[in-house]
C-alpha cells in the first residue's frame, strides 16, 4: 500500500477523511456539452487543456510538500480497507492498516528504522531507506517505485503525464464544480479512460486545491463507473506534524 497513492486514469491506482456534502455529482458544472458539433468538441479541447495544466501543477505543489496526512478507503467483496498515512520530510512516516475496523498493522519510521506491529508482536527493523515514502527522492531510491504512487505511475510517483499527454485526445475530462473537501477549496475533475489491457473505460476523479494545488480528494471507480472503489483524502499538507517512535 505504500506505492498505492496516485496513477489510474487520472488516477493510476493513488498515494488516501472527510468529504463535505456536495450539491452536485462531480461534472455537473461541465463546460463542455454532450453534443458533437463544433463549439462542444471546442470546448472540450479547452477543458483537457486546463485538466492537464491542473494536473502538471498538482504534481510540482505535491512533491514540493514536507509534510502531510492521507487516508485511503477501498471496498472489495464485502470487506473495507482502511490506510491512514501521515509523513514529515526526509524521514518520518507513520501508517495504519485496518480491515472492518480491525487493526492488521501499525508502522512508525523514524531515522531509517521501522517500528512495526502487527498480529501481537512489535518489531524494529532497519528502514532500508534513508528517506520516507511520499517524500521527495524516495522514488531514486526505489527503483520502478514511485513516490507514494503505484504501478504505472510515472517517475514523479503521480501523475503519468506523458501518458495522459499522450491520450489527451481520447480521454473524456470533465470539470466539475469548486466545493469544500476536508475546509479547502478544491475545484473537481472526472477523467475517463480507455484501460489499453482490459479495453474498458476506468473513471477516476480528482479534487484539486485553488489555492495551493494540492489534491485533497481523489477516487477510483469500479468498471462499472458508478460505485467508488478506492477513496483518498489527503489533509494538513505542510503543517507542523509529530511522529516519533512508540513508547
Amino acid at each position: 500500500m505504500k506505492k498505492a497513492w496516485i496513477g489510474g486514469a487520472l488516477v493510476a491506482v493513488l498515494l488516501i477523511g472527510g468529504c463535505s456534502k456536495k450539491s452536485e455529482e462531480p461534472g455537473a458544472g461541465s463546460t463542455s456539452s454532450g453534443g458533437g458539433g463544433l463549439i462542444s468538441r471546442v470546448q472540450g479541447v479547452v477543458t483537457g487543456v486546463d485538466a492537464l495544466n491542473s494536473m502538471r501543477k498538482m504534481v510540482e505543489a505535491k512533491n514540493k510538500a514536507t509534510s502531510g496526512r492521507m487516508k485511503v478507503v477501498m471496498k472489495e467483496e464485502g470487506k473495507e480497507m482502511e490506510m491512514t498515512s501521515e509523513f514529515v520530510c526526509p524521514d518520518k512516516y507513520h501508517t495504519r492498516m485496518s480491515v472492518n475496523g480491525a487493526v492488521l498493522h501499525d508502522m512508525t519510521m523514524v531515522n531509517g528504522m521501522n517500528y512495526i506491529s502487527a498480529g501481537g508482536s512489535n518489531m524494529k527493523t532497519p528502514a532500508g531507506t534513508k528517506t520516507a515514502p511520499l517524500c521527495p527522492g524516495y522514488a531514486e531510491e526505489h527503483a520502478g517505485g514511485a513516490r507514494g504512487g503505484v504501478a504505472g505511475a510515472g517517475k514523479s510517483g503521480d501523475f503519468d503525464l506523458a501518458a495522459l499527454e499522450k491520450a489527451k485526445d481520447s480521454l473524456k475530462i470533465t470539470k466539475g464544480g469548486v466545493v469544500q473537501v476536508m475546509g479547502k477549496s478544491c475545484q473537481e475533475w472526472t477523467v475517463v479512460m480507455l484501460n489499453d489491457q482490459t479495453k474498458k473505460e476506468v473513471k477516476s476523479y480528482a479534487c484539486i486545491g485553488t489555492g495551493d494545488d494540492l489534491p485533497y480528494e481523489m477516487k477510483v471507480y469500479d468498471e462499472t463507473g458508478t460505485k467508488v472503489a478506492m477513496d483518498m483524502t489527503f489533509w494538513d499538507w505542510n503543517k507542523s506534524i509529530a511522529i516519533n517512535p512508540p513508547q
